[in-house]
């Protein structure tokens, strides 16, 4: 592989893997990132760790600062101290080591440091439960019990933090789900994976969102899909 090919394949892990990272949920954003980060192509020579390494400073520093604004763009709040910047240091220039490594430093600085100032809220947990069991029929009432708080509180909190109803974010994630899964499994399976009855339930729910079939998707290529996931994400992209 060339120095050209090399740097090529970087940016485009970093744009394909890491920047959808944006738009997920912050919560499971830290183990995404520890995933990916040993996957991104090994630097042969000094050159090519110091590229690396400010390829992913850029990429964490443009992260940790977005991902904190969007937190306290939804929220009437005393200022905040904390310094989403102040976890970058095992990126800086002038630090040795495998800059893959660096990364996942500052993954496991950033995180928990950020969840530890900013618990979820009830809006969130309710998100949270809804992603993990996106299958289940979800109610304002049934997740209010399970949070022990009133629907109608959880209902207007969780208005006010993604812009959704809980019903049109679940049939978010369940899309997100199915066009993920679609690919490679048969439509009624899917249908009963993410939820749905049927199928005819599976196939308006992907017209609705998407326009598409799942004839549609099946042919797409993998980074077509992926891109169509993050599409549908952008229906709940008020997502940490």
């Amino acid at each position: 592989m060339s120095d050209a090919e090399w740097l090529r394949t970087v940016v485009t892990q970093i744009q394909r893997e890491l920047v959808p990272l944006f738009w997920r949920h912050v919560d499971e954003a830290h183990d995404a990132v520890l995933a990916i980060a040993p996957g991104l192509p090994r630097p042969r020579q000094h050159v090519e760790s110091v590229v690396m390494r400010s390829l992913l400073l850029d990429y964490a520093w443009s992260f940790s600062a977005e991902v904190h604004q969007r937190l306290h763009d939804r929220r009437q709040e005393a200022v905040c101290e904390f310094v989403s910047t102040a976890f970058l240091e095992p990126l800086r220039a002038r630090s040795t080591g495998d800059p893959r490594d660096a990364l996942m430093s500052w993954a496991n600085g950033f995180f928990p440091a950020l969840f530890e100032q900013h618990p979820p809220n009830l809006a969130r947990q309710a998100a949270r439960i809804i992603r993990r069991h996106y299958e289940q029929p979800w109610t304002p009432r049934r997740l209010a019990m399970r949070l022990t708080a009133s629907a109608a509180a959880l209902t207007r909190e969780f208005q006010a933090e993604f812009g959704l109803s809980i019903y049109e974010y679940q049939r978010v994630i369940r899309m997100m789900n199915a066009v993920e899964q679609i690919r490679t499994e048969k439509v009624e399976a899917v249908a009963l994976s993410v939820g749905y009855r049927s199928k005819k339930n599976l196939y308006r729910g992907l017209r609705r969102l998407t326009g598409l079939t799942p004839r549609a998707i099946r042919a797409m290529s993998t980074a077509t899909a992926r891109d169509l996931v993050e599409q549908i994400a952008g229906g709940q992209r008020k997502t940490v």
